[in-house]
């Protein structure tokens, strides 16, 4: 490991050697090495869980030194797998159903996550925990697939029932995806027609990206997959905008590289610069050196040496993970890290500008506008959450709490 040992506790240094793709002698050693001292377990289960990698981390743990784990732990580590790999199987069915009324109804959709990224990264559809469904439609096919959904009881939330179809418009432009739900359903579903929210400026090749998807056997069942460049740019997406913060993203990453090479890297990068998420991909992929133990391609490492931002975010991230920084900054308020991230500055001022500006749900049920009048709820926007939200909560502690009687 590249960081020291006194800058991250017992617990989370155990998370991260157990969760790497190889069960190494000297990740082995050095687990071992950790078990003999004092472990929080409520804290590293209750990291694990946080971090999304619970299966890799318990499943290591069990294999590499259960004598040494508490036997209720041991026991319990035994059964949680198990009603995992059982839920999964729930999922994917239901997947499998959903793919199926889509495909009848003539749209097309290429899964990102989830169980068929667990099946091409960890040789296992019911091996990685998920808490979503996450696949992509073309933009066309948006409102179509709404509806099919809808037929078998998924339902938007928020539900845009009260919005105009321009404010509708807005928002899926904004957000490049919805979220549905179901009563009864496992996992909320989530279609996607980009991969990243537009106040990111990302220049996403999406009909490539169809044009390159590759056929495969999922669930008993023929479907589209990414080929294996485009998904690794999808992974390094996905954890790029959630700011490398939950480590699930860097061992799917770490996963990506040791599974799908050979990788032809030249290419990969030459897409990561043209699609402008490059510094999502280096330093992703230096995280996965430094936590996974990944060895970088020769190409990698020499654009990391023309990039060193990429590597100055990846230490940021990596002491967040190992501090247990639980810190969240929300996608559409201005973020540092974000701002960082974006390969250009005329990119970080769009980022910047569009943050600010463009309206969610909550500011378009302020007031209802025409939609000739659409544009003023830009400035209304930036009223709101910039003058008029700040100085209500400056008043509120400046009054104190309020008095019971």
């Amino acid at each position: 490991m590249r960081w020291r040992d006194e800058d991250a506790k017992t617990e989370m240094r155990l998370l991260v050697l157990a969760s790497r793709p190889r069960e190494t002698p000297a990740d082995t050693s050095a687990i071992h090495d950790l078990l003999r001292q004092p472990v929080d377990w409520t804290s590293l289960i209750e990291g694990a869980l946080r971090h999304g990698v619970t299966p890799q981390v318990v499943g290591r743990l069990v294999s590499a030194a259960e004598t040494e784990l508490p036997p209720e732990l041991a026991e319990a580590a035994r059964v949680h797998l198990s009603e995992l790999r059982e839920r999964n199987r729930t999922i994917i069915g239901e997947f499998g159903a959903i793919l199926d009324a889509l495909r009848r109804t003539g749209i097309e959709a290429i899964p990102l996550k989830g169980p068929v990224l667990a099946q091409l990264l960890y040789g296992d559809a019911t091996a990685r925990a998920f808490r979503d469904l996450d696949f992509l439609v073309r933009r066309a096919d948006a409102e179509r697939t709404i509806s099919v959904l809808a037929e078998l009881g998924y339902r938007e939330f928020p539900d845009p029932a009260n919005l105009s179809p321009r404010h509708r418009t807005a928002l899926y432009a904004l957000r490049g995806q919805t979220v549905l739900w179901k009563a009864d359903a496992l996992a909320p579903v989530e279609p996607h027609w980009t991969l990243a929210p537009a106040n990111l400026r990302l220049a996403l090749d999406l009909e490539g990206m169809w044009r390159r998807s590759q056929p495969i056997v999922f669930a008993d069942r023929e479907i589209r997959a990414p080929a294996p460049s485009d998904l690794v740019l999808t992974v390094a997406i996905h954890g790029g905008k959630d700011e490398w913060s939950r480590l699930q993203s860097v061992c799917d990453l770490a996963h990506a590289v040791l599974s799908l090479s050979p990788l032809d890297w030249p290419m990969i990068l030459g897409s990561a610069r043209e699609q402008r998420c490059l510094r999502m991909l280096l330093s992703g992929m230096r995280l996965s050196e430094d936590l996974m133990g990944t060895e970088l391609p020769a190409e990698v490492a020499a654009a990391l040496a023309d990039e060193p931002e990429a590597a100055t975010l990846a230490r940021v991230a990596a002491g967040r993970i190992l501090s247990d920084d639980r810190t969240d900054h929300p996608m559409f308020e201005v973020s540092r890290f974000r701002f960082r991230l974006h390969d250009r500055w005329l990119d970080r001022l769009h980022y910047v500008a569009m943050t600010i500006l463009t309206p969610r749900e909550q500011h378009l049920g302020l007031v209802r506008l025409p939609d000739r009048l659409f544009f003023l709820y830009c400035p209304l926007k930036f009223v709101h959450d910039y003058i008029l939200l700040p100085a209500w909560l400056l008043l509120k502690r400046m009054r104190g709490p309020t008095a019971t009687r």
